[in-house]
């Protein structure tokens, strides 16, 4: 909407370039009235330009479709699963649904989060599922304390062999007020789910299967 408003102004500009600029004004100087418009068009021209120049530096994730999946916002290093020494680099990506935004590492054909492991409430791996609290904001599974800072981004989880992403649902709990009785590794349900660092779990539900949004194989492109 901004820069549309600039091109807007900059558009009369260039339609009317002969406009007189108070000089067919009995007793105003030529130009003077004008002056600061003239000094606020020049600034909103240096706006627009680096606006340009930032649009340019933008990589974006696209589908097999063409359509938009995110803007690239960092890059992400995964071990690769067949040389455990070499790491690959991913893009991580913004995704916005359903007033969530979504940073998730996007590969050729599909989504992985940071945090991949749900612990369920039942013994089969159904009923409510949490996560780690600390497995967010540290990244490791032996952080003790959790930091209370407000965060743009919503926390998201891509399991192992899903392409079905789940958000928070309120706010972080103690794990001794729940319990979990098994947790989801790939295509297993494993029991119990107990892990002594966990100090706090949250509750996230599903809120949309990215397949249905978005058709793999991905690419990256300005």
């Amino acid at each position: 909407m901004k820069t549309q408003r600039l091109f807007s102004i900059l558009a009369v500009l260039f339609i009317f370039p002969t406009l007189s600029l108070g000089a067919d004004r009995p007793g105003v100087p030529p130009g003077q009235p004008f002056q600061a418009l003239l000094d606020q068009i020049d600034a909103l021209k240096g706006q627009i330009n680096a606006l340009q120049a930032a649009a340019n530096n933008t990589y974006v994730v696209y589908d097999a479709t063409g359509k938009k999946v995110g803007t690239v916002i960092g890059v992400s290093e995964i071990s690769s699963p067949i040389l455990l020494a070499q790491t690959l680099q991913y893009p991580v990506v913004l995704i916005e649904h359903n007033n969530h935004r979504i940073p998730l590492i996007v590969a050729k054909d599909r989504f992985y989060s940071a945090y991949k492991l749900l612990h369920y409430t039942n013994a089969d791996c159904t009923g409510q599922a949490y996560v780690s609290v600390s497995s967010f904001i540290s990244g490791g599974a032996t952080a003790q304390v959790v930091i209370d800072v407000p965060n743009p981004f919503s926390m998201a989880v891509v399991p192992f062999d899903s392409s079905v992403v789940y958000v928070e649902n309120g706010a972080p709990i103690p794990a001794s007020d729940v319990t979990l009785q098994s947790y989801k590794f790939g295509d297993h349900c494993i029991l119990p789910s107990i892990n002594l660092f966990h100090k706090s779990v949250v509750r996230v539900d599903p809120l949309v299967d990215l397949h249905t949004l978005f058709t793999p194989p991905f690419q990256v492109r300005r």
